[in-house]
């Protein structure tokens, strides 16, 4: 079954890649690719969904890494998915400060507006799967269908059961991303 206009969308930090708690990932040896992560978007590649990974990236605007550092980390990341025969879509960052108030900056929707403009996504058709209340949030923000959060991040199960901190509770909410995957082809293999 072809999906071509149902996105997967990735945030990065604490989904993909370790998180660093009160920290920036800004050096390629900083950058850990979580067990699992490149096998579990292999298989989203196999069942034929878009996959984005989507990401805040406030160190460049802090002056603390520049594009040319950003695009070292994520060679990590794609070296480690073409090994296994896998691949991004697309990747989207937002490099400005929170304090900008950027139309692209999570919990902004902009982002995902882009990439489904530029790929014919159906927004309400796809999934995010983050690890914050700010991903649930710009899920909301940009009519994504489905959020799900994942515990290899900044959140836990604790948290995404307070309203305070997830006014809008996420629809699932996994270990880890190969997890998640797990459950999005059970569900489409139903469909």
């Amino acid at each position: 079954m072809t999906m071509h206009n149902r996105a997967v969308f990735l945030d990065r930090d604490g989904v993909i890649n370790q998180y660093l708690p009160g920290e920036y990932v800004r050096f390629a040896n900083e950058f850990v690719i979580l067990p699992g992560v490149p096998e579990a978007i292999l298989r989203l590649n196999k069942h034929h969904y878009h996959v984005s990974m989507v990401t805040n990236q406030q160190g460049i605007g802090k002056g603390l890494m520049c594009e040319a550092d950003l695009d070292k980390l994520h060679g990590v990341l794609y070296s480690a998915l073409e090994r296994v025969g896998a691949h991004l879509d697309a990747t989207r960052i937002c490099p400005h400060l929170a304090s900008a108030q950027c139309p692209c900056r999570k919990p902004a929707p902009g982002m995902f507006l882009d990439l489904a403009e530029a790929f014919g996504i159906d927004l309400s058709r796809s999934i995010f799967i983050g690890d914050t209340s700010s991903d649930a949030a710009a899920a909301a923000a940009a009519g994504i269908g489905t959020f799900f959060l994942v515990l290899t991040g900044k959140s836990s199960r604790e948290d995404a059961s307070n309203p305070l901190l997830f006014p809008i509770p996420p629809a699932g909410i996994f270990s880890t991303l190969p997890d998640a995957v797990d459950y999005i082809l059970t569900m489409s293999a139903r469909d």
